[in-house]
């Protein structure tokens, strides 16, 4: 027997910082190092922003930012470039612009070679070929 049952689903919730960082040691994206630079750089390009207590501003962008202090309660909300860029790399097929794949297999690339278990030059080759085939797959649609 079927039961059907009226309702409406819900978004996830949007990311901490600390559960941003979470999901990217997860994906393997990032070094203890490296991952608050890539963190700051998502805000810096205006991908997105920090609401902390629900208060927004305008940003000079158009879109609405928060102010950064008490960090720790905020939340991740993406931007209208972020929310444009990943439906244009959608809409694009070029999935691995807007997943963690690419990155992950870019960072355990780099960690190879730092071990002297790959060769620099191979996992340039590889990953301008995979760029190309990104590219090409941008260029179809245009």
């Amino acid at each position: 027997m079927v039961k059907i049952v009226e309702g409406s689903t819900t978004p996830p919730s949007l990311l901490t910082e600390s559960e941003l960082v979470d999901k990217m040691h997860s994906n393997g994206i990032g070094t203890d190092a490296t991952i608050a630079d890539h963190v700051q750089k998502v805000q810096d390009r205006c991908y997105t922003f920090l609401v902390s207590d629900g208060r927004r501003r305008r940003g000079n962008n158009g879109d609405t930012a928060a102010s950064t202090s008490n960090c720790r309660r905020s939340r991740f909300h993406p931007s209208n470039l972020g929310v444009a860029l990943i439906e244009g790399y959608k809409n694009m097929e070029a999935k691995g612009m807007f997943t963690p794949d690419l990155r992950r297999q870019m960072e355990r690339d780099v960690q190879l070679i730092s071990e002297n278990k790959r060769k620099a030059e191979e996992v340039i080759e590889e990953a301008l070929v995979q760029m190309e085939g990104v590219f090409n797959a941008v260029v179809c649609h245009f």
